[in-house]
């Protein structure tokens, strides 16, 4: 089985965020899994045996966690990085234009893929 949550990017907050990666992380592009899908994946299973299933889901982040969030990902600088302070800026105003009740929500569609090996 392989399994993946597909950050959604519709709404305010989910754009805004996707902008802030562009402008800040390091091969940010290189790094997304979009483009992956069952025509890439079939190579993987026995043929005739892969079951794709996709759900709706969501996180919901107070700053702190957010912050968590966006500092567990590979490919955004650390402390100490020229861009890292103006990144951690941007989070903020991010997250202070789009709160509500101190929080945030990131929408995810969570894609399945099982098959035989």
């Amino acid at each position: 089985m392989l399994m993946w949550n597909v950050r959604q990017a519709e709404l305010p907050f989910e754009k805004g965020y996707e902008r802030l990666l562009h402008q800040y992380a390091i091969d940010y592009k290189d790094m997304q899994h979009r483009n992956v899908g069952p025509s890439q994946l079939a190579g993987f299973f026995q043929p005739g045996t892969m079951k794709e299933k996709s759900f709706q889901n969501a996180q919901i982040f107070d700053f702190s966690a957010l912050k968590g969030r966006l500092l567990s990902s590979s490919y955004v600088p650390e402390k100490g990085h020229p861009s890292y302070d103006s990144m951690m800026k941007a989070l903020e105003d991010l997250f202070e234009k789009n709160q509500e009740q101190g929080m945030v929500k990131f929408h995810y569609e969570t894609k399945v893929y099982s098959g035989r090996v």
